[in-house]
């Protein structure tokens, strides 16, 4: 499957084979890193990937992924405190692109943009639908959901029968 010779793809497949391993081989040597100073600080455990960050406006990632960190504990007394301590531990700040019922913390090391986030309260965060939930008792929400479906189905029937007009 991969070759070292060159052939008409902007990179031969055994450079992109060599490039892919360094990448991943650099990555975990971070990850390692990270998990290293994490440890000598004290911190509870993450779960750290690789992801590329897409803006709204634009579908272009960003230069470089970010590592991203996730703690996962049932107690948001103990989620706070972990999550605290790993902030301290690499520098990072508060982020304003936390969602509902989390906690996140971003920033840079060496260039390297780094997030960690945990989950405070299920509530908001966990179930689906949540922000609705908080507000709207289920019998609500059935009712504008039901709406919506009915007004979606009649919207397609009557679209149907104006392409078929038209179309004759």
């Amino acid at each position: 499957m991969f070759s070292d010779h060159p052939d008409p793809a902007p990179l031969p497949s055994g450079l992109l084979r060599r490039s892919t391993s360094q990448f991943v081989e650099s990555g975990t040597a971070v990850m390692a890193e990270i998990e290293r100073i994490g440890n000598h600080a004290g911190c509870q455990p993450a779960d750290w990937s690789w992801t590329t960050p897409y803006t709204t406006t634009t579908k272009i990632p960003t230069p470089g992924p970010t590592l991203r960190g996730h703690i996962y504990t049932r107690r948001p007394a103990a989620a706070r405190q972990a999550i605290q301590q790993w902030a301290n531990a690499l520098g990072l700040t508060p982020s304003e692109k936390a969602h509902p019922g989390t906690l996140s913390y971003s920033g840079e090391i060496e260039r390297l943009p780094i997030e960690i986030w945990t989950v405070v309260d299920d509530k908001a965060f966990g179930r689906k639908y949540a922000m609705l939930k908080l507000y709207a008792p289920d019998w609500i929400l059935t009712g504008l959901f039901t709406i919506a479906a009915t007004t979606a189905a009649i919207s397609v029937k009557r679209h149907r029968a104006l392409t078929k007009t038209l179309t004759r």
